[in-house]
């Protein structure tokens, strides 16, 4: 499919973007507030095209290192990309002596990988588990058959009133600086904050409650 025509001074203003790592979503929302219209698939494709190439890309693999992976070499990529906690691709392109490039293609195009972002979930102990394996069934008697409905889920939760002065976690460098340009993030010791309670039902969700300061949270309160 060829590539749509963009105006030249866009395509190149994509390229620095890339060259900086900047990620595809940033980098439509910083056109948009320029007032230009560009979609995530067209970034996508000028990074892919040859008009989109970054230096990088172009640039021969240094140090003597692979270009290519050996059969065996692909053997041992494959079972590093299948361990639940697999190491960098940086790591693993070490491992190998390839360029970290090579690593991410044969993940991506022959292996048929996808690199995707763990679900985050609570940590269970030996007795947790087994306290959920008691309960599960019986709870779940309790609330069949439209029983549901005439239950309250109740919690509450702090929120923090902490003003960052809308200051990211995040700082982009250019390739002459290093690390000790990044300006420090730093956090309000002790911010002030409120507990706030809801509930929710099948009917909807009840308006929030603020607690008292001290208030011991029980069912009585």
């Amino acid at each position: 499919m060829p590539l749509k025509k963009f105006d030249q001074m866009l395509i190149g203003q994509v390229q620095s973007l890339l060259e900086l790592r900047w990620s595809h979503r940033i980098m439509q929302t910083h056109f948009k507030k320029k007032g230009i219209a560009i979609s995530l698939s067209h970034i996508k494709r000028i990074k892919n095209s040859k008009l989109g190439s970054t230096k990088n890309d172009s640039k021969p693999i240094k140090n003597g290192r692979q270009s290519k992976l050996k059969k065996s070499d692909l053997q041992r990529l494959k079972k590093m990309a299948s361990k639940p906690d697999p190491p960098t691709q940086s790591s693993m392109a070490k491992a190998l002596n390839v360029d970290q490039q090579v690593v991410s293609y044969q993940l991506k195009h022959t292996l048929k990988k996808i690199c995707h972002k763990k679900p985050k979930c609570h940590h269970l102990n030996e007795r947790s588990v087994l306290l959920r394996r008691q309960r599960s069934w019986p709870l779940y008697k309790l609330l069949r058959k439209d029983r549901w409905r005439k239950f309250i889920t109740t919690d509450e939760a702090w929120i923090y009133l902490s003003d960052n002065n809308a200051k990211s976690k995040v700082q982009y460098l250019s390739r002459d600086q290093n690390r000790r340009d990044l300006t420090p993030s730093t956090t309000v010791p002790h911010p002030k904050g409120v507990m706030v309670w809801m509930c929710i039902s099948a009917d909807g969700v009840t308006k929030s409650r603020f607690v008292q300061p001290g208030a011991k949270i029980n069912s009585e309160y």
